[in-house]
This record gives C-alpha cells, sequence and structure tokens, in this order.
C-alpha cells in the first residue's frame, strides 16, 4: 500500500487494479492527497562515461500523505530509495550490475515539507534489498540503511490536473488528480555515502481520488 501511495504521489499515475475490486457496495474508493520531494542523481562524470567503471544511479521519493480507502482514514509519511549499478563494457554494451533499494514508514521516517513548497527535509532509517544481475542473479536481504536528503525549491510553482474514465458492461473506473510542483536543488546521504551529481529535483503537493465500479458483482 505505502509503496503504491507513493508512486501516485510522486508520479501522478493513475493505475486501476487488475480487475474489477469487489467491497461493499460493488465499489472501490481510494484517495491520497499530501506533500512530498523527489530527486534523482548519478555518478556519471559530467565528461561521459568510460569503458569498464562503476556507476550508480539513486533516486529518492518520500511523502507524507493521508490515505482514504473505503471511508476509512489514515495518515503517513514514506520514503522510497533505489540505488541502480551498472557500466559500459568495452563494445560499449549496458551491464546492469546491482539495484538496492528499500523503503522506510512511521516511526522510522521523518519528514517536513514547507506549505509554499520552497522547502523540504528527509531522514529515515530504511529497510533494504540488493539484487546482483548475470547468470546467478540473486536478491538478498541487507542491513538497514540511514538516509538524509534535504530540498530547496526553485522556480514558480507548476500546477496541474486531469481526470480519467474508462467503462464496459462489467465495471465502471474513474480517477481525478491534481498537483503542484516546484523545482528544487538536492542534496542526500545514504548510508553516509553521497549520490553524485543532481540530475532532477522537485518538491511536490498533489492528490489522487478513483472509485472502481464493478457490474453484477
Amino acid at each position: 500500500m505505502r509503496l503504491r501511495v507513493a508512486l501516485l504521489l510522486a508520479l501522478l499515475v493513475a493505475t486501476a487494479a487488475a480487475g474489477p475490486v469487489t467491497a461493499a457496495g460493488n465499489a472501490f474508493k481510494f484517495s491520497a492527497a499530501g506533500k512530498g520531494a523527489e530527486a534523482f542523481w548519478s555518478t556519471i562524470p559530467d565528461t561521459g562515461p568510460v569503458q569498464n567503471v562503476a556507476y550508480t544511479d539513486t533516486f529518492i521519493v518520500v511523502a507524507d500523505q493521508k490515505v482514504t480507502v473505503d471511508g476509512s482514514t489514515f495518515t503517513d509519511a514514506y520514503l522510497f530509495f533505489d540505488q541502480f549499478t551498472y557500466k559500459f563494457d568495452r563494445n560499449w554494451n549496458f551491464v546492469p550490475l546491482s539495484d538496492t533499494f528499500g523503503s522506510a514508514g512511521l516511526p522510522d521516517v521523518s519528514i517536513s515539507v514547507d506549505k509554499n513548497l520552497l522547502s523540504a527535509t528527509a531522514s529515515a532509517t530504511a529497510s533494504s534489498v540488493t539484487c546482483t544481475f548475470g547468470r546467478r542473479g540473486t536478491c538478498t536481504d541487507g542491513p538497514s540503511v540511514a538516509i538524509s536528503a534535504s530540498w530547496t525549491g526553485t522556480g514558480d510553482i507548476i500546477r496541474t490536473g486531469g481526470n480519467f474514465r474508462a467503462n464496459s458492461k462489467s465495471f465502471t473506473y474513474t480517477s481525478h488528480d491534481k498537483g503542484s510542483f516546484r523545482d528544487a536543488t538536492a542534496s542526500a546521504s545514504i548510508g553516509g555515502l553521497s549520490t553524485g551529481t543532481l540530475f532532477f529535483a522537485r518538491i511536490f503537493n498533489v492528490s489522487y481520488h478513483e472509485v472502481s465500479v464493478c457490474h453484477g458483482c
């Protein structure tokens, strides 16, 4: 649930469930609203990659949100991080090496976002999983990771909004989203290590609502 909410808040991606959902009254209602921030860094130098040198891309998203599911409301704070390591071989083929990712929720995360989207901070102790690639690729649980990040808003606020509807004889699905976004600068530390050069960051305040109705269920 937390991962889905965070992705909805960060990316405003309206994704219906994998089929009609049967609930009280044959309808399922979901909404999420709150503030957060996200950022992407890479250790690739400005001059470009070098063959057979490992580089790491890092993504962090945080959200402090209110969620309502079929009339039941709860609040939550959430952090998700992903660090993907790769290289380019001597023929410039892209070679994935490993992926480390994890998350943290209350009480293991603290998030603060300015109401005008001018600043944001987050700190967490997150779980982690590391997957290695290759013929014998594996995924293993890793240690808890200390994460801290901060954002400073730049530029104007951009506002978005949209509606979506899909229906058939068996179901009806509607969704609505709106949000405010401000570009930002950002820095972070994951396990005491820096994250490289910032490529993208923003602070946001978004809301999302969906209703799925199963006809004849």
